[in-house]
């Protein structure tokens, strides 16, 4: 016995964010309309009299709908706030890393700038990260603080932050060119998975915008 699909498809075109988590939201929803449609059912009503009570019963799609979006928003918002606050720190310590080991002849001609845009680097670093703590507060108090502010200051602030520290990382590697023979490797290397990780949060955090932007049902 399966309830009416009309509310499902409804929330189906209408919700947005990942896809595993849409999928267990309008399980549940398919599950909870088709116990409803059943248990009318077996109190003697017809199959699609049942099927009619069940959607009544359960509301008005707009609604819930709006109310689920809020839940994936969060959702997604929280996820992507734990990660940045992982990702962060671990590039954080990798280039730490990276500087305490280097021999004293890595970089050519370093100048005073690399101090300053090393600052730039992890104040930035810093601040995004802080943002992102922010975030995962509001969020918590979800239920007073609507999680779209949230979720908006999450994503701007890693769109404002990555940028940020990829203009300053690339001015500190053009003003210090590494030439050490074993240190440039290194550079390379953590360069690129920096730009893999950066580009990562970058993406999430315009899913993050877009969730958390203006909703209409498509």
């Amino acid at each position: 016995m399966t309830a009416q699909s009309s509310v499902l498809d409804r929330l189906d075109r209408s919700l947005r964010g990942p896809r595993r988590a849409r999928a267990d939201m309008l399980a549940e929803v398919r599950d909870g309309l088709e116990d409803a449609t059943d248990a009318y059912c077996a109190a003697g009503l017809p199959p699609a009299v049942a099927r009619q009570r069940a959607e009544e019963e359960f509301g008005d799609a707009e609604v819930i709908a709006a109310e689920l979006q809020t839940e994936l928003t969060a959702r997604y918002g929280l996820r992507s706030a734990l990660l940045l606050a992982v990702v962060l720190g671990a590039l954080t310590l990798l280039w730490d890393l990276i500087w305490q080991l280097a021999p004293a002849t890595a970089w050519r001609n370093p100048g005073p700038l690399i101090p300053v845009l090393s600052s730039v680097v992890d104040t930035a670093s810093l601040l995004t990260a802080g943002c992102g703590a922010v975030a995962l507060v509001l969020l918590a108090v979800a239920n007073r603080v609507p999680s779209t502010w949230a979720v908006r200051l999450l994503g701007w602030a890693v769109i404002a932050g990555v940028g940020v520290i990829a203009v300053a990382s690339v001015a500190m590697h053009v003003t210090g060119v590494p030439q050490h023979p074993a240190y440039v490797p290194t550079v390379v290397a953590a360069s690129g998975v920096s730009v893999v990780l950066g580009v990562w949060l970058v993406v999430r955090a315009v899913r993050c915008l877009h969730l958390a932007g203006p909703h209409r049902e498509g």
